[in-house]
């Protein structure tokens, strides 16, 4: 677990497999996004003495909601997600830029479809520099599959993302930024920023340090998919990523540690 502090709100970052997940801590009451698991954040909560509030979530995936039971019936928190989701919790449906008060902050929602064809991002315009919550549209070097969905969904909605103010903060689903970084270099091998960011990344990795937040201006400078320019080019490089194969993230690199040998998703 790692933490990052903000002028009144602390993130705290939690590992759980091949996901990242989020708590947000401000004033006595908790947020959570997108827990696969209720035990850290039971855990956390009762250490911090604070009242589990609100859930968001990004898309229906198990690997995104599968701590939302519990964390529910333990808190009686309401759940919000894209409004087209039907889940058996105490649920709020959210449209594309509906603003959620929370503590005197707002949480917007962003319409985010393209890994599936419901999915929300969060976004904070405050405390600076911003915060953005992207489930698995926008990952750090990277984007979340769109399997049969309509490449220009992910397109648009990389986009829509990558209009928000450069020095946002970014928080994803996933860590697969090693990976990522790699394929990245296997389209662009001389580019000297994605270099530097994968050295970082691995001195980071190797001493147990967060990857994340990402900020969207590091995402501009070295995330291949929003350096293409239209639909047809993201398509093709989202393709050729499908068959590039290398997911690894933060646990697989611990694995890799404690065995000598990666494991990949």
């Amino acid at each position: 677990m790692w933490f990052q502090n903000y002028p009144g709100l602390e993130v705290a970052l939690l590992p759980f497999e091949d996901n990242v997940f989020y708590v947000l801590l401000r004033n006595g009451e908790a947020l959570v996004v997108d827990p696969p698991s209720a035990s850290s954040v039971a855990d956390l909560l009762r250490e911090r003495k604070a009242k589990l509030c609100a859930i968001l979530i990004t898309h229906g995936d198990g690997d995104h909601i599968e701590g939302v039971g519990e964390l529910v019936r333990d808190s009686g928190a309401v759940v919000y997600g894209p409004e087209e989701m039907r889940v058996d919790f105490n649920f709020q449906a959210m449209r594309d830029n509906q603003v959620l008060p929370w503590q005197g902050l707002s949480i917007r929602a962003l319409d985010t479809k393209g890994h599936r064809p419901t999915h929300l991002a969060f976004y904070l315009s405050e405390p600076a520099p911003g915060l953005l919550f992207s489930g698995d549209a926008l990952f750090a070097a990277g984007c979340g599959r769109i399997f049969s969905n309509p490449p220009e969904w992910m397109f648009a909605s990389l986009q829509k993302l990558a209009a928000l103010p450069p020095e946002t903060h970014l928080y994803c689903g996933h860590d697969y930024l090693e990976g990522n970084l790699l394929f990245g270099l296997s389209v662009e091998p001389d580019h000297a920023a994605m270099k530097h960011r994968l050295d970082d990344v691995r001195a980071r990795h190797r001493a147990g340090q967060a990857t994340l937040p990402s900020t969207l201006a590091l995402e501009k400078e070295t995330n291949p998919f929003l350096r293409v320019s239209n639909v047809a080019a993201f398509a093709a490089l989202r393709r050729k990523k499908d068959g590039f194969g290398s997911f690894i993230s933060v646990h697989s690199h611990i694995r890799m540690n404690e065995t000598g040998g990666a494991k990949r998703k």
